[in-house]
């Protein structure tokens, strides 16, 4: 432990803490998941419309 202190800086307790303060921070400003409420024909249908807008019809439909 006291190698670890010395290599560091730091205990390896310190370390700890730091690090799960790290995680709740990341989990704090997280964006909420999205939930697959759609069926797949929904989703399909919605990635198509997308990339029409982004690429044209002509590229999507061939």
């Amino acid at each position: 432990m006291a190698d670890c202190e010395e290599k560091q800086g730091r205990t390896a307790g310190e370390h700890a803490a730091v690090y799960a303060l790290d995680r709740q921070a990341d989990n704090d400003s997280r964006l909420p998941k999205l939930t697959a409420s759609n069926s797949l024909s929904e989703l399909r249908e919605r990635w198509r419309d997308l990339a029409i807008q982004a690429f044209g019809a002509r590229v999507v439909h061939g």
